[in-house]
């Protein structure tokens, strides 16, 4: 279980390489729309919190159905460890969707999943897109970000 950086490492001055290497391919791989990378802002609905896009680690993605947005998110999670992923989000999942931690225990046999309630969730219930935070290690470094995808997809 690794630590969850959250925005601990506090606003990044512009774009991070190795995030934006990681949005690029998985636009490729999923035929997905980018809704987003680094901008500075809080999180929707909670004024005064920073949002992990702020840290320039944090990226929404869309997919062309919900389908391939479950698989963009199966994927990501299933390579959690590879990509060093921290948080993903499932905003389609049940009522108010469920995010995906690394910090987080097994519970109920998902590992790192929590389901979201009304009082407790992303902000984005029913959205058909992906939200997802990699590590500053990662959002720093597109040659990390590039081996992580080659172990995944030999040559």
């Amino acid at each position: 279980m690794r630590k969850y950086t959250g925005t601990s490492d506090g606003i990044a001055r512009a774009k991070r390489a190795g995030l934006e290497e990681m949005q690029k391919t998985l636009m490729y791989l999923f035929k997905a729309q980018n809704l987003g990378t680094h901008v500075v802002r809080d999180i929707k609905g909670k004024p005064g919190v920073m949002s992990v896009h702020s840290t320039g680690r944090a990226a929404d993605i869309q997919p062309p159905s919900e389908k391939e947005t479950n698989k963009l998110i199966a994927f990501l999670v299933d390579h959690a460890e590879i990509f060093q992923l921290e948080e993903c989000h499932d905003y389609k999942d049940g009522l108010w969707g469920k995010g995906w931690r690394c910090s987080r225990r097994e519970l109920d046999g998902k590992a790192g999943w929590k389901q979201w309630t009304s009082t407790d969730n992303g902000g984005s219930a029913g959205g058909g897109w992906c939200h997802y935070e990699i590590s500053p290690e990662m959002a720093d470094s597109p040659v990390k970000v590039k081996a992580a995808f080659a172990k995944i997809f030999p040559a």
